[in-house]
C-alpha cells in the first residue's frame, strides 16, 4: 500500500510555481488522493488559524473521496493549551457540528470515540 505523507501549512498551501506557474503543481492540483488521513489537524486549523469548520470539512472532503479525520474536543489538553493563549471565540467548535459539516459533503461511515478524540471515517456520497 503506497502512502505519501505531506508536510505543509494547510492554512497557506503552496500554489503552482515556476515559469508561468507550470513547473511545480500546487497542493490542490496534485490530487485527488485516494484517501485522506488527517490526525491532530482540524483543531489547529479551527482554533489556531480561525478557519470555520464548514470550510475545513469542505476542503478535506475535496482532497479525496474517502478518509479518516480526527476531531479533538475542547476537553482535550491540546485544545485547552491552544485556548489558554486566547479568548474562546469558537462556540460552534464541537463534534456534532463538525460531523454535520462533513455530512454536507460526504457520507459518514463510522465515528470512533477515543475520549476527547474522535476518528470520523467518511466516503463520497453514492
Amino acid at each position: 500500500l503506497a502512502f505519501t505523507a505531506l508536510y505543509f501549512d494547510a492554512s497557506n498551501p503552496t500554489p503552482e510555481q515556476g515559469w508561468a506557474q507550470g513547473e511545480r503543481r500546487g497542493m490542490l492540483e496534485r490530487g485527488p488522493a485516494d484517501a485522506v488521513l488527517a490526525l491532530a489537524f482540524v483543531h489547529h486549523l479551527a482554533i489556531a488559524k480561525n478557519l470555520p469548520l464548514p470550510r475545513i470539512a469542505a476542503w478535506l472532503t475535496s482532497l479525496a473521496g474517502a478518509g479518516v479525520v480526527e476531531f479533538v474536543t475542547k476537553d482535550d489538553p491540546m485544545v485547552k493549551a491552544l485556548l489558554m493563549m486566547r479568548e474562546d471565540i469558537f462556540p460552534d467548535y464541537d463534534l456534532e457540528t463538525f460531523i454535520s459539516c462533513l455530512r454536507a459533503h460526504s457520507e459518514i461511515v463510522h465515528v470512533e470515540n477515543l475520549g476527547t478524540r474522535h476518528l470520523i471515517t467518511y466516503r463520497a456520497k453514492q
